[in-house]
């Protein structure tokens, strides 16, 4: 195996320098020195010497960078240097700390170098500003490329087209003497408006008047109210209608005799109903029926209560009466109906009265069958059943 730690590198671009190749072979493995013969300060001979640490080193770059492939061209000629095996001095030299800054845009790396990482090595003294030699625009130049991606893109561009480090310096510094000019420009008219805005809101802040500052009283907590006094403020609410017999004292014999009128059927009806049952009855009746979205159950459940007080009937009707909402003539003539006859509609009851009571109670019998039990009756009596209340209904 050869002890050589030295690559010859040829058929290189003429406008790279150290600093372009450099960052071509930077993670080809640990680089000690790069050599570049020059013709003049922009010009190489087009060819180049790459040391490694160690010969092995320098035997898996030259296998790595045979890979690198420049767009447009042939690719890079790489050998072993006898010239490292002259130099028995290279293990006393720091490593490299390169980076890929002024790599070109049209060299391709081989996945083996994209993968290794940057500024791996000793030394990185070239970004110091604070030196002034003949590489000071280099520096400035490295400095502006990784401070700004679009920057890199230019000068990485520059350099695939042919442009040494020197124009593409010159060329930079004028774009960020515009920039510089730009930003001052900038910060200055953003300094102006800024100092604008604070003069307009000590204007209006002297234009308006300071009223002196009073403080807030401080208003008592409300207090819980006792056990006894919640007692006492549900003794004062008004009672409700609906519990009407639970407060309201029934009517003494003298009272019903009082109220016991001479002719009238109704008020003979209502007199035998407490005052209290009655309020409570009707306040029901109100409560179920003055649902917003009344439901057939809804008339159902009233049509129960009616059922379940037979008079109440009676009073509902002496309270329209007393309203003014229904007919006198009509209330007098439905108070002595069948019981079972109340839920029918006006003109069915005219109908039957004027049946016999044999007949109308037949008649009422069979509008009282639901859809279900008329289903099961025989044909006959179905249709017969049918037709009665299309009659009557």
């Amino acid at each position: 195996m050869s002890s050589s730690c030295v690559l010859y590198v040829g058929a290189i671009p003429y406008n790279w320098d150290v600093d372009v190749i450099q960052s071509v072979v930077c993670g080809s493995g640990p680089v000690v020195d790069v050599r570049c013969m020059m013709d003049n300060a922009s010009k190489n001979k087009g060819f180049c010497f790459v040391e490694y640490l160690t010969p092995l080193d320098a035997l898996n770059a030259l296998s790595i960078l045979s890979k690198v492939r420049i767009e447009g061209r042939k690719k890079l000629r790489i050998e072993l240097s006898k010239e490292g095996l002259r130099n028995s001095q290279h293990l006393n030299k720091p490593v490299l700390k390169l980076n890929r800054l002024l790599l070109p845009s049209n060299v391709i790396l081989p996945p083996e170098m994209q993968k290794v990482p940057e500024n791996v090595g000793d030394i990185d003294d070239d970004m110091d500003l604070q030196i002034v030699d003949d590489r000071s625009h280099i520096r400035l130049l490295k400095r502006s490329i990784r401070d700004n991606p679009d920057i890199k893109a230019m000068a990485s561009q520059m350099i695939a087209n042919g442009m040494d480090l020197r124009q593409i310096s010159s060329l930079i510094s004028q774009f960020n003497a515009k920039n510089n000019v730009q930003q001052l420009q900038n910060a200055q008219h953003q300094h102006i408006q800024q100092q604008q805005q604070q003069q307009q809101q000590q204007q209006q802040q002297q234009q308006q008047p300071i009223l002196p500052q009073q403080p807030i009283p401080s208003l008592p907590l409300p207090l819980q109210p006792s056990k006894q006094q919640q007692q006492q403020q549900q003794q004062q609410q008004p009672p409700q209608p609906i519990n009407a017999s639970s407060y309201l004292p029934a009517p003494t014999p003298s009272m019903q005799t009082a109220l016991l009128p001479n002719q009238d059927p109704i008020s003979k009806t209502l007199s035998t109903i407490p005052p209290g049952v009655l309020i409570e009855l009707l306040a029901k009746l109100k409560l179920l029926l003055s649902t917003p979205n009344p439901t057939p159950q809804t008339y159902a459940e009233a049509a129960s209560i009616l059922n379940a007080n037979p008079k109440l009937a009676v009073a509902a009707a002496q309270a329209l009466l007393l309203m003014g909402i229904a007919d006198p003539a009509t209330a007098t003539s439905n108070a002595d109906i069948p019981q079972e006859w109340a839920t029918f509609p006006p003109q069915t009851i005219a109908k039957l009265r004027l049946l016999t009571p044999q007949e109308s109670s037949l008649i009422a019998q069979v509008l009282q069958l639901t859809p279900q039990q008329i289903a099961v009756l025989p044909l006959s009596e179905r249709q017969m059943a049918t037709q009665i209340r299309n009659e009557y209904l």
